[in-house]
């Protein structure tokens, strides 16, 4: 148990399962940096895991299995209210619609970075109130 975790980056790390991802998200409630990129044994189920954190801030889960239920779950999730920076550079399953999701309920996102996601077309509509910093 780690329970002063603030940071974690285990990128391309094969070990980093939904399970894994769980018991983490569990025992860090802390959590406010996550590099995951590269862990391909992630799915939808696992971003179910990082809607429950209280203070995540950066979530990194590019070139991972997620798609639009991950990106769902985390908008409607906690970490809505603290994330400020999403990584899904090579997600294949996101699409226009759960980036418009997220983009309108995560009120302090500040840089979204969606490359090489070849169901994105970059079509977003911010509805009144939405303030997205930067989107690369």
């Amino acid at each position: 148990s780690l329970p002063q975790l603030v940071k974690l980056h285990v990128q391309r790390n094969q070990g980093v399962t939904d399970d894994v991802l769980a018991v983490l998200t569990t025992h860090c409630p802390l959590l406010q940096e996550l590099d995951v990129s590269g862990c391909h044994k992630l799915s939808e189920r696992s971003a179910v895991s990082l809607a429950s954190l209280h203070h995540l801030q950066s979530a990194n889960l590019s070139s991972t299995s997620i798609g639009d239920e991950s990106l769902l779950a985390m908008a409607d999730g906690v970490c809505s209210q603290t994330l400020t920076e999403m990584i899904l550079n090579n997600c294949i399953n996101i699409t226009d619609n759960s980036l418009n999701v997220l983009i309108n309920k995560c009120c302090n996102l500040l840089i979204l970075a969606c490359g090489n996601c070849p169901k994105v077309s970059g079509n977003y509509h911010l509805e009144p109130g939405s303030d997205l910093g930067k989107t690369k």
